[in-house]
């Protein structure tokens, strides 16, 4: 069997599941995604796309914008929910709107794609000597009044609310953050929660 790269999902799939992850990634018998994960998926979406604007007009942050851009998206269709959490990840994507604060000059990415090869160095996101691959869902070179710092941000759509200091997740992606900036001195990771408004954040130690 011919292996691909390694993310975090399949990881985890592997490590919860072992029988689980053949039938999935080698057997090609794949289940649909929940709802719960749609809806992830859908919030997920709507962020970037309306981040992404926001960098590129320069305009200030408007939760409005990103009701409409939400609404946009879920008239194209594709997404595979029912009308009846429509208004439910419009209210989440809105949230994150009011929540997210986008300077563009400390921005080094928004769903940022980082592939390493065996040896952890940068390849392209499509190489076929990439052996591990993770999206970012935001990274950016910040300063507080302990100096200079790496921000991995990561928005969590579900119900639950995770430890950070407990995230493999969060510690992979800090790890890709290390070999994008290995000159910088610290990485802070950030979890969010819309739907209880909340952030949780985790030193990402070396």
């Amino acid at each position: 069997v011919i292996m691909g790269p390694i993310s975090y999902s399949q990881a985890k799939l592997f490590s919860d599941c072992p029988a689980k992850y053949k039938a999935e990634r080698i057997d090609g018998m794949k289940p649909e995604a929940s709802l719960p994960m749609k809806q992830g998926s859908f919030v997920h979406l709507v962020t970037e796309v309306y981040s992404k604007r926001l960098l590129e007009t320069g305009e200030a942050a408007r939760p409005e914008l990103a009701r409409v851009i939400g609404e946009e998206l879920w008239a194209k269709g594709g997404h595979g929910l029912p009308d009846l959490v429509k208004d439910d990840c419009l209210k989440l994507a809105e949230r994150v709107a009011r929540h997210v604060i986008l300077v563009k000059k400390d921005i080094v990415g928004i769903e940022l794609e980082v592939a390493l090869d065996h040896r952890g160095r940068l390849v392209p996101w499509d190489s076929p000597q990439a052996a591990v691959r993770g999206k970012l869902d935001r990274l950016e070179a910040s300063t507080d009044d302990q100096g200079s710092y790496m921000l991995v941000w990561d928005l969590k759509a579900g119900r639950s609310i995770d430890n950070p200091d407990e995230s493999v997740q969060l510690a992979l992606y800090g790890a890709l953050a290390r070999v994008i900036m290995p000159a910088a001195g610290r990485f802070e990771g950030r979890l969010y929660f819309p739907r209880h408004e909340t952030e949780r954040v985790t030193e990402l130690t070396k």
